[in-house]
């Protein structure tokens, strides 16, 4: 039985994305396939989430977030 799946998007900027595309290729392995391999470590074995803290410490000290100018990119009914 197929299961069933859903598309998911994400925004880097180019060098970060040549980059991850150069380590990806350092494993012989996709950049989906790391991504997917690291949600399953969250989810299925209870694995601490990279970077989570340090955004909580940027918040409290008023930093800005980098991501604020995308995060209403899309709408809902349209985009997913």
């Amino acid at each position: 039985m197929a299961v069933k799946t859903k598309m998911f998007n994400i925004r880097i900027s180019e060098e970060r994305h040549k980059q991850f595309k150069k380590y990806a290729d350092s494993l012989n392995s996709s950049m989906g396939g790391i991504l997917l391999d690291y949600i399953d470590a969250l989810i299925l074995d209870g694995a601490e989430p990279i970077g989570i803290k340090r955004e909580t410490k940027n918040r409290e000290m008023g930093m800005e977030d980098p991501l604020e100018m995308i995060r209403t990119q899309y709408k809902p009914g349209r985009d997913f």
